[in-house]
């Protein structure tokens, strides 16, 4: 005898007489696999797709971050004046 899955959640949506829903209704019955498949995959694209974006955002900002600290010290250093006058450049 097989066992039985433990259900999770049951997540279901109503389709109404819009212009949208009917167009939404009429694609998903054109379907030639399981409606409930189709809309699984499409949430895994969705949650990798999300995740891969967050990603990527961590890594474009880690070195911006690291830049706005190498700044931060240069203006600490920068902030010392300078007793007496430019000379010029040594050659």
């Amino acid at each position: 005898m097989k066992a039985r899955k433990k259900q999770i959640k049951q997540v279901s949506f109503r389709l109404y007489d819009t212009p949208r829903d009917r167009k939404i209704s009429k694609y998903l019955e054109s379907l030639q696999e399981n409606q409930a498949e189709y809309l699984r995959r499409l949430v895994e694209q969705q949650m990798s797709y999300t995740m891969s974006e967050k990603l990527s955002k961590i890594i474009h900002t880690e070195p911006v971050k690291r830049q706005v600290k190498s700044i931060a010290e240069v203006e600490k250093k920068s902030s010392k004046r300078l007793s007496g006058g430019f000379k010029g450049f040594r050659v």
